[in-house]
């Protein structure tokens, strides 16, 4: 075990039992505000809304009927939820499922969905693309395509703490690749062992989840992406995860072979790596935290928790516990020490 491993694992749930109202989930978020899960049934076109209790998925209802092709991926942002359905972006008032919208993005196969601030990164399966769509001005461009001798691409996430994507892919040794924000350039991080990656989490220490169908299993990978620790064995075709709360937090697993959701707490352990600082949104004094932007700002623990959020230039230190802090502005993330 590494510095980075996890520290406690409780499986803590499944909702087979209610597996009458799950049909090949393919996707899984959480929306914080209501405090439920969203899981897209990618058989019969439905997007299933599921209450947390104390951890615990209750009352399965459907929140939309008829999304068409899926879906598949699912991203929260707000109180909208956005399905993956085809070549298709779909929007949906995440509290009376309201279809809010429809956007050709002219893909094969739009599959995995992630976000940062405003933009939306879409994976395109088989045709090997990474699409870029903006909410505020409802555009899309291509934002990078992997060379034709890749593999097929599936899972992608925003990683916060370093401002980069991370996207994963099919197939035997599948690879893990880094996306970067700034210029779409595409880096291998590793080719894995694992036999087909479908989705990927990331906890509030930095460390990576994966899901793998070829040996139906949840790996976790420390920041650097080595030494693979399996977590959970005798999945089902895992499929898109999702990883929320501070720490403790809950790993969510929708397993679209058996029509189950299953649930990790994770208490994790180790320190995240550093944020890109190329744009400095911040600087400090001997008293106060002095923030270069002009707009609303947030500053969260570790944990991930909203510490702060105001309009002011310049906060006081004496708010804060020593230790590590984001800072997020204008849709731009960096890490503070205290």
């Amino acid at each position: 075990m590494t510095k980075y491993s996890i520290f406690l694992i409780l499986l803590f749930f499944n909702i087979s039992a209610f597996s009458q109202s799950l049909n090949g989930p393919e996707s899984i978020d959480y929306h914080t505000a209501s405090n439920k899960y969203l899981i897209s049934n990618s058989n019969n076109g439905q997007i299933i809304s599921a209450e947390n209790i104390n951890g615990i998925a209750f009352n399965l209802s459907v929140l939309v009927n008829g999304v068409g092709t899926g879906p598949h991926g699912l991203e929260v942002i707000g109180n909208t939820v956005w399905a993956c359905s085809g070549g298709s972006l779909k929007a949906y008032e995440i509290n009376s499922g309201s279809f809010l919208g429809s956007y050709n993005i002219g893909a094969s196969f739009l599959n995995g969905i992630t976000h940062k601030g405003n933009d939306i990164f879409i994976t395109d399966f088989s045709a090997k693309k990474i699409y870029r769509f903006d909410i505020l001005d409802q555009t899309h461009h291509l934002f990078t395509e992997f060379p034709p001798s890749s593999p097929n691409i599936n899972g992608i996430l925003y990683d916060y703490l370093n401002d980069k994507l991370i996207v994963v892919g099919w197939g035997a040794n599948a690879p893990i690749w880094e996306v970067s924000i700034s210029d779409s350039s595409i880096t291998n991080i590793t080719n894995t062992p694992h036999n087909s990656i479908d989705g990927i989490a990331m906890d509030s220490c930095g460390n990576y989840y994966i899901s793998v169908w070829g040996n139906n299993a949840i790996y976790q990978y420390s920041n650097n992406f080595t030494t693979p620790l399996i977590l959970l064995t005798n999945q089902n075709n895992p499929a898109d995860i999702h990883f929320h709360g501070g720490n403790p937090g809950t790993l969510a697993i929708p397993n679209s072979g058996n029509n189950s959701v299953n649930f990790l707490s994770i208490v994790c352990v180790g320190n995240p790596l550093s944020i890109n600082e190329a744009e400095s949104i911040y600087r400090t004094d001997n008293d106060y935290i002095i923030l270069t932007d002009i707009g609303v700002k947030k500053i969260y623990n570790i944990s991930g928790q909203l510490v702060w959020k105001g309009l002011e230039q310049r906060i006081s230190k004496k708010l804060f516990n020593s230790g590590l802090y984001i800072i997020s502005s204008k849709s731009k993330f960096e890490k503070i020490i205290l």
